[in-house]
């Protein structure tokens, strides 16, 4: 069976082998993938992969899936935005900060958006910091019939501590 005759998976964080503390794309310890409202998905093992993925040979049918039927990600990606996203690949992926938010704000309050193409090619921690496209926060207001409304600011840049191997 080809690749083109089935419903290619939809891969995600939680299947690598690379995920959670090991992560080649983010410093979990300084930012997280933006996770819905009342998520307890603290290391966003639902978000979808980049192209360090690889599948963890627990999940045999994964891992048949990515390495012999598609033969990594290329591929995968190709079929993934063609039957999961109408052929468009996303523009942008979002993040938040690591850790408890301040007092009064909520995790998901303040998110950066990044370009889908630097989260893809793990280029997301750069030695300034994260460039950001956007910066959506939520601001109480006394216009807004529920109290609060998003407002949207950017381009910029997020400074991050540099983490190295000797650390």
């Amino acid at each position: 069976m080809s690749a083109e005759e089935f419903e290619v998976s939809n891969f995600m964080c939680g299947a690598c082998k690379y995920f959670g503390k090991a992560c080649k794309c983010i410093d979990h310890s300084q930012i997280h993938f933006s996770r819905p409202c009342f998520s307890c998905d603290e290391f966003t093992a639902h978000h979808t992969i980049c192209r360090a993925f690889e599948p963890l040979e627990i999940y045999k049918a994964l891992y048949v899936e990515w390495w012999f039927v598609l033969g990594g990600f290329d591929r995968w990606q190709q079929l993934w935005s063609k039957q999961w996203h109408n052929g468009k690949l996303p523009r942008t992926v979002s993040i938040i900060r690591a850790g408890k938010p301040l007092e009064g704000r909520e995790f998901s309050d303040d998110r950066y958006e990044v370009p889908y193409e630097d989260f893809v090619e793990c280029r997301i921690m750069k030695p300034d910091g994260i460039h950001y496209l956007r910066y959506s926060h939520i601001e109480r207001t006394r216009s807004s019939p529920i109290g609060y409304k998003w407002v949207h600011e950017g381009p910029g840049i997020l400074k991050t501590e540099v983490q190295t191997d000797a650390e």
